[in-house]
């Protein structure tokens, strides 16, 4: 199964680098099966629930990000959003460490606290703040990149942490 998911991974990505244009239909699908999840999180089909988790964590988001790292344009904003989740990450990591006291996801992530994840947004916030201010770009625009990176950077460490559980394994290889 795993070799079939990392095959389908590698064509959806392959597919989504020769044709770039796949790639805001993948976003759509994307999307679509996120909102499935979202709002009917119980499916009873056991085919459907494993897809749909599947192509929401890693197929489409890859597929995605390898048509993005195409585009010489795109390349500066993947390489800063990905600065910017691993600091946030960071930044949440030290604040749970000396602040964290209330679990924010017990039974997906036990160790992510309310405090931690609190800390890391406004410590990532002023970080960005400060940055565009000295680099006389627009705060409001950049302080707003910054909390989408903290609520996307969260949710996709969700859906690792999903699929952990459902292999059974405790950290990623």
């Amino acid at each position: 199964a795993a070799v079939a998911l990392g095959m389908g991974a590698a064509i959806v990505a392959g597919l989504a680098m020769l044709f770039p244009i796949l790639s805001l239909g993948f976003a759509g699908v994307w999307l679509l099966v996120f909102s499935r999840r979202a709002f009917v999180p119980n499916l009873s089909d056991g085919w459907i629930k494993t897809c749909s988790e599947i192509l929401l964590f890693p197929v489409i988001p890859m597929a995605i990000l390898a048509a993005a790292a195409l585009d010489p344009e795109l390349r500066p904003l993947i390489l800063i959003i990905y600065v910017l989740v691993e600091l946030f990450d960071s930044c949440a990591y030290a604040a749970g460490k000396f602040l964290g006291r209330t679990p924010a996801f017990p039974v997906l992530s036990p160790r992510k606290t309310v405090e931690g994840l609190v800390g890391g947004a406004i410590c990532l916030m002023l970080s960005v703040a400060g940055v565009a201010v000295l680099a006389n770009l627009p705060v409001i625009p950049s302080v707003t990149l910054a909390g989408m990176a903290c609520a996307f950077g969260v949710a996709g460490d969700l859906a690792g942490s999903r699929l952990k559980r459902a292999g059974g394994v405790k950290d990623f290889p």
